[in-house]
């Protein structure tokens, strides 16, 4: 429920933080407003339209507010130990990154979505457990739609890197998580 001239200072100091060389940890907890996509996707928006994106620590933002805590947290920690001791790689800070972009913004507020639609459309209603049919369209699906958005986002977020073969599933059969 952040109001807009709140998102625009709350972005505003993280990009002041990143310009000025300090690290910014994101754990955005806009997930807790469920069913409501364009406030989920606000705040990964506006980062990825100022081209800060790529430029914080850590960003972290589904399930609970204890699991975003505890991802964005850590991953803040590990890139400020590693740029202290001189061993941070930024390569692999940038496939964590976009692994949290993929799975937390595009999945949850696009993919997913869709995804369960198509399957209510399809008479099944629960889609915490597929029947393993079911999960393996599903999965194409999600591998279908999720591809393309997550190229887009290592594009604009790290055009440095390039694709160099994304593994997209669902982990289980539902459609929790990918």
């Amino acid at each position: 429920g952040t109001l807009p001239d709140e998102q625009t200072a709350f972005v505003d100091a993280i990009e002041g933080d990143v310009r000025s060389g300090r690290l910014a940890a994101v754990a955005d907890l806009t997930f807790l407003a469920q069913d409501d996509y364009a406030q989920q996707r606000g705040l990964v928006d506006d980062l990825l339209q100022r081209g800060i994106a790529g430029s914080i620590a850590a960003f972290a933002s589904w399930n609970t507010t204890a699991n975003t805590l505890g991802t964005a947290i850590p991953e803040a920690i590990a890139v400020a130990a590693g740029k202290r001791m001189g061993s941070y790689d930024a390569r692999a800070h940038a496939q964590f990154m976009l692994d949290r972009y993929a799975d937390d913004y595009a999945f949850h507020d696009f993919t997913r979505p869709a995804l369960n639609a198509w399957l209510s459309e399809r008479g099944v209603s629960d889609h915490t457990y597929l029947l393993p049919v079911v999960a393996e369209q599903t999965t194409w699906r999600n591998r279908a739609d999720l591809w393309p958005r997550s190229l887009a986002l290592l594009a604009a977020i790290y055009p440095q890197y390039a694709d160099g073969g994304l593994t997209i599933t669902l982990p289980w059969d539902r459609t929790f998580e990918t």
